[in-house]
């Protein structure tokens, strides 16, 4: 890992020289920024503009997606299923629909779900926790907890390049999308 060398403001004002040492940090700062070295800047999410569009049943699809490999989705669903499809004409044909979540029961449920998908190979992960409300209990409701761990599968992918997706099914939903 590349060392971050702190520069003061000593080392650069107008009556300064231009060191060896100096060129060095100039050179080596920006890798070490990247790598996440000890004492160096953090870069802050907005910076990496990974953010792509927040869908839910309304909105359910996103096009030119060209430039990703895969995605990352953070949200949740209410009662029913969450599907994916995925198309590599932007939308115009679609793959077979795959369900990643099923919170299918007589109780209402909802779960927040954290989705990774690799446009790829197909190869999807689903994590989250949630639960159902069965009844009522002293006044209140009484809530069944669950978590979801390691839900994986495949997304039928198309044989060109994956460039949209579309999310569906019978539940309720809303996703966070960030590229990669």
């Amino acid at each position: 890992m590349t060392t971050y060398t702190t520069i003061t403001n000593a080392e650069i004002d107008q009556d300064s020289p231009i060191t060896q040492p100096l060129l060095t940090a100039l050179r080596d700062n920006p890798v070490a920024i990247t790598e996440g070295s000890a004492g160096a800047p953090k870069i802050q999410a907005a910076a990496l503009d990974t953010f792509i569009a927040r869908v839910n049943a309304g909105s359910p699809t996103i096009t030119n997606l060209d430039t990703q490999a895969s995605i990352m989705c953070a949200g949740g669903v209410v009662n029913g299923t969450l599907t994916v499809e995925l198309s590599d004409d932007n939308g115009s044909t679609w793959a077979t629909a795959e369900t990643i979540v099923n919170l299918t029961t007589s109780g209402d449920e909802s779960a927040t779900l954290n989705i990774s998908i690799n446009f790829l190979t197909g190869a999807y992960a689903a994590s989250g926790a949630g639960g159902e409300r069965t009844g009522t209990f002293g006044g209140g409701d009484l809530v069944v907890n669950f978590n979801i761990y390691g839900g994986t599968g495949t997304v039928t992918t198309p044989t060109g390049t994956v460039n949209a997706i579309r999310f569906g099914g019978t539940g309720s939903f809303g996703l966070n999308v960030y590229g990669g």
